[in-house]
């Protein structure tokens, strides 16, 4: 057991201050507010979850604004939580046992989410445009801090409340005038950054260190710790190199409990990473095609090719297409307005 923590300590250290470990409250952290707001979100009921099981598609009608209204707590916690850059998730989803708690905060997370968006879709139906804009961009913003909890599930959960805030916007464009567009713009610009794939390693590191060595079932053996470390160390090596990752999965191939982390990374490294920032850079040249620039078309290009995205068009909007397809999918494509 000395032993144990004696590896257990001399392996996190190089990595308190990285990866979200517990530090000294300076300053202000978003963390703690998100958490105010899950806590406040309406309880759960079958009514309720069928309002934001798709909230773009829920019928703006007398229940779904009293939903939102009692959940008027809860957004304005998200709101002061994104107004804040720093989001320091502590040890909660790395280093503790509170990681036992992590999938159903992951949910409510995303909960909370989707009755943001859906407020949106009222304020943008009542011409409050600004608040609509503000909701669809706090909540892209804790998708990014959600993803700041660098374990594989963060990201996931992440970039998947970020693409729908982001496609929530793109349908209300064409009712957004130039000055909001430019607000919209200014929002996006502040943004907090992708977290790399290799803080991403490190996060499922601490993790396993910090978490599973104590309270794995059955409990790895130092044998099993080592055989992790030395796959960490390579994924670290590797993680920025597609061809190399994909060299480690055939290396492990025969090792499951190695081979879901190695296939999460390779697909966030060839299919989620690339598809957010494709939409990312629709978005802009979306924008810009609504203030009507000419060149916007040619000026944004896709991050991905450096070519124009491909545009068809309708009487109520038009739809921006990548030459980028995640694996197994469509190419990624943008709807701006309706159709």
């Amino acid at each position: 057991m000395r032993r144990r923590e004696l590896l257990r300590s001399i392996a996190l250290t190089p990595l308190v201050g990285s990866l979200g470990v517990a530090s000294p409250a300076l300053e202000a952290n978003a963390a703690t507010h998100y958490l105010d707001a899950v806590a406040k979100l309406p309880p759960r009921s079958e009514a309720n979850d069928a309002l934001v099981k798709d909230e773009s598609k829920t019928r703006l009608d007398a229940a779904a604004k009293s939903f939102v209204d009692r959940s008027a707590p809860a957004l304005e916690a998200l709101r002061v939580g994104a107004s804040i850059p720093r989001c320091d998730w502590g040890d909660r989803w790395t280093t503790s046992k509170a990681f036992d708690s992590a999938p159903d905060l992951f949910m409510d997370g995303r909960r909370l989410a989707r009755v943001a968006l859906l407020r949106a879709r009222f304020a943008f139906r009542d011409e409050q445009v600004r608040v609509g804009v503000d909701l669809n961009v706090n909540a892209m913003i804790f998708g990014r801090h959600v993803a700041q909890g660098k374990v594989l599930i963060a990201q996931i959960f992440g970039l998947n409340i970020e693409q729908s805030a982001l496609i929530a916007t793109a349908v209300e464009l064409p009712r957004i005038t130039v000055d909001d567009l430019h607000y919209l713009s200014k929002r996006l610009d502040a943004l907090p950054d992708l977290v790399s794939i290799r803080d991403v390693v490190m996060g499922e590191r601490a993790f396993f260190l910090g978490y599973w060595v104590p309270n794995g079932d059955p409990k790895p053996s130092e044998s099993d710790i080592k055989k992790y470390m030395k796959l960490s160390d390579r994924l670290a090596q590797v993680c920025d190199d597609p061809a190399g990752l994909a060299s480690l999965s055939d290396d492990y191939k025969n090792e499951p409990d190695y081979t879901g982390l190695i296939e999460g990374l390779i697909g966030l490294s060839e299919n989620a990473i690339p598809n957010i920032k494709v939409r990312r850079a629709m978005l802009r040249a979306a924008i810009a095609i609504v203030e009507r620039d000419p060149t916007a078309i040619d000026r944004v290009v896709d991050p991905i090719d450096g070519k124009p995205f491909d545009v068809r068009r309708w009487s109520t909007g038009f739809e921006l297409t990548s030459h980028f397809a995640m694996k197994d999918k469509p190419k990624t494509s943008l709807i701006v307005g309706t159709r």
